[in-house]
């Protein structure tokens, strides 16, 4: 009787942590998800070419820094499909020639807030490159939302001359 009970309660545990998994993954699947890709290069090397790079086709603009090009930086695409999922195209200027492109987002109040900025390992040559970048985001229920993507640490800062600068700022409707 012993051996069974013992059984019993082993197969309790074990379906109440498979329940307690699942509905873990559920929730996990309700929230907005960022995923992004980003294409590196030199910023002298930049063309009038594309490419494609993680399966997305990056298109490349000659780039001729200025002046006048810091002080209004270039606009970020934002485009919405009709499956609610946000694509996000824009470039980031880096002070490194290695690093990778990581973003935050945030969700609240009907505000989806994206952060991205570039991550460099701990000893880096200092030169300027230029990253493309993809930033997708999936899972966002349908409303209307204030969509801001902000930049953190790349050269075009704003009129402040703070790290973080609003790239894109702007209202949104998900179907």
């Amino acid at each position: 009787m012993k051996a069974s009970s013992t059984s019993f309660a082993f197969f309790a545990l074990l379906c109440s942590g498979l329940l307690l998994a699942a509905c873990d993954s559920a929730s996990d699947a309700q929230k907005p998800q960022l995923r992004i890709a980003s294409q590196q290069t030199s910023s002298a090397a930049v063309g009038d070419s594309a490419t494609t790079a993680s399966g997305d086709t990056v298109v490349y603009r000659g780039v001729d820094p200025s002046d006048e090009i810091y002080e209004n930086p270039p606009p970020v695409a934002v485009d919405v499909a009709d499956d609610g999922r946000l694509h996000i195209g824009g470039f980031f200027f880096a002070f490194t020639l290695s690093a990778k492109l990581e973003g935050e987002i945030d969700r609240g109040d009907n505000t989806v807030q994206i952060d991205i900025r570039a991550v460099a390992p701990e000893s880096y040559p200092r030169m300027p490159r230029l990253f493309f970048y993809d930033a997708y985001v999936t899972d966002l229920p349908p409303g209307t939302y204030e969509l801001r993507v902000t930049h953190e640490g790349d050269i075009f800062q704003n009129d402040k001359k703070e790290r973080v600068t609003t790239m894109v700022q702007k209202t949104i409707e998900v179907q």
